[in-house]
């Protein structure tokens, strides 16, 4: 968790893809109760990893009415959409650091 959350991820949406990981995938109510997550937490988490292309969804027909229900997957090029992400914080990092450089020369 602590490796997606410095690539930029919230700690919930590090705890579903992590534990997506593992698992393959997951539904919803699986997610908070192996989660300890509130419902809420979830839905947020998911829609911005799904917003992110991080993982795909599918819809589990139940036959009853209400709300269908969704089972999540990491997408396989997760790894690397995330490798990206690292790469331009480095070089954002790196810019910074030639910025402070420049500040030292100029004083």
């Amino acid at each position: 968790m602590e490796v997606l959350t410095k690539a930029g991820l919230s700690v919930n949406e590090a705890k579903v893809l992590s534990y997506l990981f593992k698992k393959k995938e997951a539904t919803a109510r699986e997610l908070e109760q192996n989660m300890r997550m509130r419902q809420p937490e979830v839905s947020i988490a998911t829609t911005k990893l799904f917003n992110k292309s991080l993982i795909d969804r599918r819809v589990i027909k139940t036959g009853g009415k209400g709300r269908p229900r969704h089972v999540y997957v990491v997408k396989n090029e997760a790894i690397d959409i995330l490798k990206g992400w690292v790469a331009n914080k480095i070089e954002e990092l790196e810019d910074t650091l030639k910025e402070l450089d420049k500040m030292r020369v100029e004083t």
